[in-house]
């Protein structure tokens, strides 16, 4: 390790060619654990005691997946070590973690590292080192917690956007802000500026547990131009340590001249993503004036690691503008969720926020597209992938869709081929684990797009993602629909990133022809199939929506056949309840047969119409309720409609719900609430994902249990699953449930011993391509086995 806390690590001495050659990629893949002491130095004439209380630490680590410390006599002691999530992306602004040290007497800790050497992260050594042999690269920052003040200002975490002739893009702004050892809420925000029809209005009160970073939402208000270099705002802090205190905060502004064929700038603006966090994107105005409002928008979604708010290399990768708006989302971040869950929910959420900014500026208006206008998606490598995902699973708000250099999924990158698990676990629980994948799978669900027109791009010498990838989805779009437009440019000789790869003749072409909102796509076909794997990820096909299946975990489709004689013939195959839109979609229909039940066309009267099987009959709503759909996986805690409330009780649980406040932050920007269960004066909004975290004792996970709908149940002091007792001992429990009042997810944890809430703590949904299905049971066995000690997993019904 270097001075600078920088560390290569490889093993030479194993033979990776010999393994690559018939292994490829995936044998590269590999784990190690890291290992070093540090020790800290108190006081001249400190006595150290087994009572000495060590002071919190402040640790970075990037590109390691999880880090612990560890007393050098934890050998002789009952400590358990506690695992904090590391900065694996190296993601750009991140924030050291605060560490809670366990008590040691004589001050001197083990540090352990888990290192993962990963082709998505490090690349192919022969690229990246001219070497046969994988080096994993981190880096450690440690640093001792300063506690001079209850909260220090963090300016890497504001938001703020730009403003065009003195006029905000966009009505949200955060300030970054961290408590260090107390709790702290902000309860006031004031503009101290005397700025004409310009105010700053705190869209909530903020409370930040000791340790967490939280971004303040203030909500701007604007009649008329401001021209001034920064915004003066003054936030009232109260804590339990201190008074009312007042901190001043400067925001510098960047100041832009409107837009016009000689100066095309890319805009960074903002919006309230899920309603309340503070979010930038980039925008690219059309190159010609008064161009826009009767064009599609275009939304380009970016690589892996790539950064839009601090470099101009994504938006110079565009293709020629003249006529569109380019929508540059930030993805929550440079990875994000690899455009899935929360990062797609910011896309779409970025197209209406930039109608809503046009229309409502006078000077602007005659530039804004409609709020549900549709798009046309383009994307490069993990955006590539995300084009896929993105239009398969919400085809009709696309117009047409340029994948450049994607891959297939996660599983078809590099697959888990060597996973130590598979030599131990049951097919079926691994069937089960895999499906929670299933909603990922953009080639399962491919006929949603079959009459979309696609030009997927790739190099022909791709070292990075090979151009396999592209052929077999194209291939596979051309065999559901061999009529359709689905096309791959295959560029030869080039590589992953190329200038060109979006930017060249044949895609400005393809663009500028789809863009064109008076050439909409085609009439529905006759005859197409909606496929879906999680309702509560896909959105319709031609009108039609899937909103539950019968079993969870599987595909189920809907397929629509009509013949152009007034009557449409449905065969749903796992489908519990689907719906149609609205009346243009049986404008011409006079009779609709679902198996051996017909229903004319006096049923559609109110839209939407649903339609739901009850007792092996369908049965007909118009302007109904919708049914619940079953998330089939956990990671749908993270798409939420608000801050994520963190319910906890005691001490252990307080330790893991900080660390996934910082987890969630770092990984998504996404914000979170920590609540003790004792706290009577705060309330959990109806509408909001919350996480509850406590043992069959806590109160909060009593009511979790009691007010749901799903077969975990308390039963004489029991836990019970469909009425089996479950074990207690050293077991833990996560699952997904919906809240009482069915709008929103609850994800309870409960566990026995401190063991055991590690374990689930480290399976919370943070990463992608993690297995996950909406339960699963935890034992000891999992130290050794890994996924094969699961007591059990699957999906509930609720």
């Amino acid at each position: 390790m270097n001075e600078q806390g920088e560390l290569k690590v490889s093993f030479p001495d194993v033979r990776w060619k010999y393994l690559r050659s018939f292994e490829g990629w995936a044998a590269l893949q590999h784990h190690s654990v890291l290992r070093t002491t540090i020790r800290l130095l108190p006081p001249a004439n400190y006595v150290i005691s087994e009572a000495t209380e060590w002071p919190n630490l402040l640790m970075n680590l990037k590109q390691g997946s999880y880090f612990t410390f560890l007393p050098v006599e934890f050998a002789d002691s009952a400590t358990v070590p506690k695992w904090y999530a590391g900065n694996i992306y190296d993601l750009p602004r991140s924030l050291p973690q605060t560490v809670e040290l366990p008590r040691s007497s004589t001050g001197e800790y083990h540090l352990f590292v888990s290192g993962d050497y990963e082709i998505r992260l490090f690349g192919d050594p022969l690229v990246q080192e001219g070497s046969e042999v994988p080096v994993l690269r981190i880096k450690l920052d440690v640093a001792v917690q300063e506690t001079n003040s209850s909260y220090i200002r963090e300016p890497s975490q504001d938001v703020l956007c730009d403003f065009v002739e003195g006029f905000a893009f966009g009505n949200a702004i955060g300030i970054g802000l961290q408590s260090t050892t107390d709790w702290i809420t902000v309860t006031k925000a004031m503009l101290t500026q005397d700025l004409d029809g310009f105010e700053v209005q705190l869209t909530r009160v903020t409370r930040l547990a000791p340790g967490q970073t939280r971004i303040i939402p203030l909500k701007l208000q604007q009649r008329s131009p401001v021209r001034v270099e920064s915004l003066e705002i003054t936030l009232t802090v109260e804590s339990k340590a201190l008074s009312n205190t007042h901190l001043k905060v400067s925001l510098p502004l960047r100041q832009l001249p409107r837009w016009t064929p000689d100066s095309h700038t890319a805009i960074r603006a903002s919006f309230f993503h899920a309603g309340s966090n503070p979010t930038i994107f980039v925008v690219l105005p059309p190159r010609l004036p008064r161009e826009g409002a009767h064009t599609r928008p275009i939304l380009a979604l970016h690589g892996a690691g790539v950064d839009i708010l601090q470099n101009d290399f994504w938006p110079q990768a565009m293709p020629n503008n003249d006529f569109s708006w380019i929508i540059m989302p930030a993805g929550r971040t440079s990875w994000g969720l690899d455009w899935h869950g929360p990062s797609t929910q910011e896309a779409w959420g970025t197209v209406s926020a930039l109608s809503e900014i046009l229309q409502a500026n006078d000077a602007w208006k005659n530039q804004a597209f409609p709020t549900d206008s549709k798009v046309v998606l383009i994307g490069h490598s993990n955006g590539g992938q995300g084009v896929w995902h993105m239009a398969t699973h919400f085809p009709d708000r696309v117009a047409a869709a340029v994948p450049a250099a994607a891959y297939i999924k996660s599983q078809a990158y590099i697959p888990l081929t060597h996973a130590r698990f598979a030599h131990y676990m049951d097919p079926m629980l691994r069937a089960i684990l895999e499906s929670s994948l299933t909603p990922d799978d953009s080639d399962l669900h491919l006929s949603n797009i079959a009459d979309i027109a696609v030009l997927a791009v790739h190099g022909g010498s791709d070292g990075n993602v090979p151009v396999w990838h592209s052929r077999e989805l194209v291939s596979v779009l051309r065999t559901l629909e061999p009529n359709g437009n689905a096309s791959l440019k295959e560029d030869r000789g080039q590589d992953h990133w190329y200038n060109t790869v979006l930017n060249s003749q044949e895609v400005q072409q393809f663009v500028d022809h789809h863009i064109r909102a008076e050439n909409p796509r085609a009439e529905p076909p006759l005859s197409f199939t909606l496929t879906v794997s999680n309702p509560s990820e896909t959105d319709s096909l031609h009108g039609w929506k899937i909103h539950s299946l019968l079993i969870a975990g599987r595909l189920g489709t809907l397929r629509v056949d009509a013949q152009g004689d007034g009557i449409v013939k449905v065969s749903p195959n796992n489908v519990q309840s689907f719906s149609l839109r609205d009346e243009t979609i049986v404008s011409d229909m006079q009779e609709l047969i679902i198996g051996s039940q017909t229903f004319s066309k006096s049923h559609f009267t109110r839209f939407p119409v649903v339609f739901h099987l009850a007792s092996g009959k369908w049965m007909a709503t118009s302007g109904g309720s919708l049914s619940s759909s079953v998330p089939t996986r956990l990671q749908a805690i993270l798409t939420t409609a608000g801050p994520i409330y963190i319910v906890f009780d005691g001490e252990q649980a307080f330790s893991l719900a900080k660390r996934l406040a910082h987890d969630l932050h770092l990984y998504h920007r996404l914000d979170s609430e920590l609540i003790s269960e004792g706290d009577n004066s705060l309330h959990i909004p109806s509408a909001r994902n919350s996480v509850v975290i406590g043992t069959l004792q806590s109160i909060s996970v009593q009511r979790a249990l009691r007010e749901a709908r799903t077969p975990f149940r308390l039963y004489d002091g029991s836990l019970v699953l469909d009425g089996k007792p479950l074990p207690t001992n050293t077991e833990s429990y996560i699952f997904l449930q919906p809240s009482a009042t069915n709008t929103s997810y609850d994800l309870v944890i409960i566990y026995s011993d401190e063991a055991s809430l590690e374990k689930a703590g480290k399976l919370f949904p943070i990463r992608t391509g993690v297995t996950g299905p909406n339960w699963l049971c935890l034992s000891p066995k999992m130290d050794l086995l890994g996924a094969a000690g699961l007591l059990g997993a699957g999906n509930l019904h609720w």
